[in-house]
């Protein structure tokens, strides 16, 4: 039988800490009880260093595998925010395809030429300007230096 437990934390401030950290990891934790189970662990683990005998890391084989530990938190740290960075990209493109979109067909409207339903649906429209297209190959730039 596995068990489960039931925790309640009363003092508001802590409420507030946990809540605040959480909003801070939530790249990292998609839910609060795997936030919660892994605060749990690594305070378990500092309580057993403290209390039990392991204070210091003191031989290279402590320290070595206090760096493994480290790298494989580091990496998958690494995966999801690339996996974060992906989707947001994925979004920002749609994004700028839609405003570009509406940019188009207002400018039609202005012109008293409206846009028709067909060219828009098919994509002719979801390029950026020229105009707008070097703006932003001039900030690209100066972002990626």
């Amino acid at each position: 039988m596995q068990e489960q437990y039931t925790i309640r934390v009363y003092n508001s401030k802590d409420v507030e800490k946990i809540e605040k950290l959480f909003k801070r990891c939530r790249d990292i934790y998609r839910t609060k009880n795997p936030f919660l189970v892994d605060c749990i662990l690594r305070g378990m683990e500092d309580i057993e260093r403290e209390f039990f005998g392991m204070k210091k890391i003191e031989t290279p084989t402590e320290i070595y595998n206090e760096i493994e530990k480290t790298l494989t938190k580091l990496e998958t740290l690494i995966k999801l925010s690339e996996k974060s960075a992906k989707e947001n990209m994925v979004g920002l493109k749609v994004i700028s395809k839609l405003l570009s979109c509406n940019y188009n067909m207002l400018i039609g409207l202005s012109t008293d030429c409206p846009k028709q339903k067909e060219y828009i649906e098919a994509g002719m429209y979801d390029e950026l300007p020229e105009r707008l297209s070097e703006i932003f190959e001039e900030l690209l730039n100066a972002i990626l230096k």
